[in-house]
C-alpha cells in the first residue's frame, strides 16, 4: 500500500495497468479526465471526482495522476477507482498519513515523532567540531546532544555540542579524540537532540557527596557546606595565621567613604570618644593654647606668672 501525505499537493500515483474489457490486453491511448477518477476518502459513504486534472499515459496500459491538497485532505484509507470506456474497472487503495508520520517513515527527513528531530549526514567533521547537513533546522543558539550512527571510528560516539557562530558548524565537548579516542572520518551519519535550557526560576537541587574526587565533610550546620579558606597575603587569600586583623594597613586598603555612619553601631561614636579620653589620661596631650572662648590667655605658667584670662 502506497503512503500519501495529508493535504499535500503534487503527489503522483500510478493507475494501471488498465486492461480492455474485450480481451484483457493492455488498454492504451485512453484520455482519462478527472471525472473518470473516483475517490473514496476514509469512511466516506460516496465517491467524489478527483479535484482537478486527469491521468497521463506512461506505456503498456500504465497511467499516472497527480493529486492535489484537496484530494488528500482526509487521513486514513484512500480508495481510487477508474472506470473508462471499454476498460475493465481498476481500483487501488492508499493510506493518507499525518505529515509528521509521513516525513519520518517515507522521507526520513523528520524524526521528531520518535524524539529525535534530526538525522543527517555530516558535511564535515574535525577534532573539535562537526558540520551538520544544511537545512538541519537546529537553532543556532541551542545546545544539542549528537550521536554518531556510522562512519570510521564513529559508531556509538556521542558529544554535547554548541553552535560555533559560523555556518552549520557546532563545537563538540570534549573533542572527538579525547581520552585517547580517534577522530571519526569518512561518511558520518548523525542524530541530533536539542537539550532543554536550565530553569532559572526552579533550579535543580544537587546533593554533592564529593568534590574533585574527595568526599565532602559533614557540615556542622545542616545546609551550610564546610569551606576551607586559603591562608596567605596574595590576591583572594586571607591572612589567618594570627587570627587577627593585620597590625598595619597600607594606603588604599580602606577606600574613601568605606566606613559610613550607617555602617557603624549607634554607640560606636561614644565608644571611640571614651577610648580617646582613657588614652589621654594615661598619656597627656601637649598643647599650645592661646585663647579660651576667644579670650587671650595670659601668663606662661612659670612660677610667679600663672595662666589667666
Amino acid at each position: 500500500m502506497q503512503f500519501l501525505r495529508q493535504s499535500t499537493a503534487s503527489q503522483i500515483i500510478t493507475i494501471g495497468p488498465l486492461a480492455k474489457s474485450s480481451d484483457g490486453t493492455a488498454q492504451t491511448g485512453l484520455t482519462i479526465a478527472n471525472t473518470d477518477i473516483k475517490l473514496r476518502k476514509n469512511a466516506g459513504t460516496s465517491l467524489v471526482n478527483k479535484n482537478s486534472g486527469g491521468a497521463t499515459e506512461l506505456a503498456s496500459g500504465e497511467y499516472y495522476a497527480t493529486l492535489d491538497a484537496t484530494d488528500t485532505d482526509t487521513l486514513g484509507r484512500f480508495d481510487v477507482t477508474v472506470a473508462a470506456a471499454s476498460t475493465l474497472v481498476w481500483k487501488n487503495s492508499f493510506m493518507v498519513l499525518p505529515p509528521l508520520v509521513y516525513d519520518a517513515l517515507v522521507l526520513g527527513s523528520d524524526y521528531s515523532l520518535f524524539g529525535i528531530p534530526n538525522i543527517g549526514t555530516a558535511a564535515a567533521i574535525a577534532n573539535g567540531t562537526i558540520t551538520l547537513a544544511s537545512g538541519h533546522g537546529i537553532t543556532n543558539t541551542a545546545s544539542v546532544a549528537i550521536w554518531l550512527l556510522s562512519g570510521t571510528n564513529a559508531k556509538g560516539k556521542s558529544r554535547i555540542a554548541t553552535y560555533s557562530g559560523s555556518g552549520d558548524v557546532f563545537n563538540v565537548s570534549p573533542a572527538w579524540n579525547a581520552n585517547g579516542e580517534t577522530t571519526p572520518s569518512g561518511t558520518i551519519v548523525y542524530a541530533v537532540q536539542p537539550l532543554p535550557l536550565a530553569s532559572t526560576s526552579d533550579p535543580i537541587p544537587v546533593d554533592v557527596s564529593k568534590w574533585n574526587g574527595t568526599a565532602v565533610a559533614t557540615p556542622a550546620t545542616a545546609g551550610y557546606p564546610v569551606a576551607t579558606l586559603k591562608v596567605g597575603t596574595g590576591t583572594g587569600e586571607l591572612n589567618l595565621a594570627s587570627g587577627k586583623v593585620p597590625a598595619t594597613l597600607a594606603a588604599g586598603d580602606i577606600a574613601n567613604s568605606a566606613i559610613t555612619a550607617a555602617a557603624l553601631a549607634l554607640d560606636a561614636g561614644s565608644e571611640i570618644a571614651t577610648a580617646l579620653l582613657v588614652a589621654a589620661a594615661s598619656d597627656p596631650i601637649n598643647a599650645n593654647i592661646q585663647k579660651i572662648n576667644d579670650v587671650p590667655v595670659t601668663g606662661d605658667g612659670s612660677s610667679g606668672n600663672k595662666f589667666g584670662v
